[in-house]
């Protein structure tokens, strides 16, 4: 998982290059990992790389992104993770938004406004 981290801030070197060794090294990571955390954190990040993803077809890397998406979803609940459940939804609906699905992306907000809400209810803001 670093290291996908690591070449994925690489400053040095092209950056399709570098974020097609990020991809690889999650990819990599995520068929070892035995910890649930690690798999959902591998599978944002796998998301996040394939949202931004410089080579290959953009509708195709959108599609990719939203499944991982949807996969980091299976280990962050809304109970247990709500931080990482509402990025992962935020993330969700940036993809919807790039592929231009309005109401996807409608639909991602909403529900994240009302985490952020009860959360901040909870914290006493």
């Amino acid at each position: 998982m670093l290291l996908g981290q690591l070449y994925r801030a690489r400053v040095r070197g092209h950056q399709a290059g570098n974020q097609e060794l990020a991809i690889g090294h999650c990819r990599s990571a995520l068929k070892i990992s035995a910890r649930r955390e690690f798999q959902g954190a591998l599978q944002y990040d796998l998301g996040d790389l394939y949202k931004t993803r410089i080579k290959g077809n953009r509708a195709r890397n959108l599609r990719i992104a939203r499944r991982y998406f949807d996969s980091a979803l299976t280990v962050y609940s809304r109970k247990h993770s709500p931080k990482d459940w509402a990025d992962t939804h935020r993330q969700l609906g940036h993809c919807a938004v790039r592929s231009r699905s309005r109401d996807g992306a409608e639909r991602l907000s909403r529900s994240q406004l009302k985490v952020y809400k009860r959360r901040r209810r909870s914290e006493g803001g």
